[in-house]
């Protein structure tokens, strides 16, 4: 049986937001930049959303970052991202699980946005997400119910 990755999180604080906007560039801004066109100011904006969520900690050294927001009717999954050392380990299934485990335990659903063309829709596919509905030409809106006569989402 594999090993499930050992990662922590912390709260983002002000002074991760240039890993963070370094993270946004290294896994988002080719595939941004193909689809509809990166824009700086916006995309900081958007890194900045993250300073809300947490950093993901392997072996002390930051990882990553996912951001969970509450919407009141869901949880939505706003940013997640990994260093790309960090990527193909079963750590991003992990965070996955995580935030499936937090919206099961308020009941609620989670959703997620991704660009069409993205090759990570696959992998959420593979997680359980659905395609809902379209935002636009190039983004698609997944989500994840959780069902509530199962646990197996919950992290020990």
């Amino acid at each position: 049986m594999k090993e499930r990755p050992i990662f922590t999180l912390r709260r983002a604080i002000a002074t991760d937001f240039v890993f963070i906007w370094q993270l946004r560039i290294v896994t988002m801004k080719s595939i941004i930049s193909r689809s509809y066109g990166w824009h700086e100011p916006t995309q900081r904006e958007y890194a900045a959303e993250s300073l809300n969520g947490n950093i993901v900690i392997v072996e002390n050294n930051k990882a990553g970052v996912i951001t969970i927001s509450d919407w009141q009717d869901q949880l939505h999954l706003t940013f997640i991202a990994l260093l790309p050392q960090y990527q193909g380990r079963g750590l991003g299934t992990e965070l996955i699980n995580y935030a499936k485990n937090r919206a099961s335990e308020e009941g609620k659903p989670l959703t997620l946005q991704v660009l069409k063309d993205n090759p990570v829709k696959l992998f959420y596919e593979k997680q359980g997400f659905q395609i809902g509905d379209r935002n636009g030409a190039e983004k698609l809106l997944m989500q994840w119910q959780p069902d509530a006569t199962s646990d197996n989402y919950k992290i020990n």
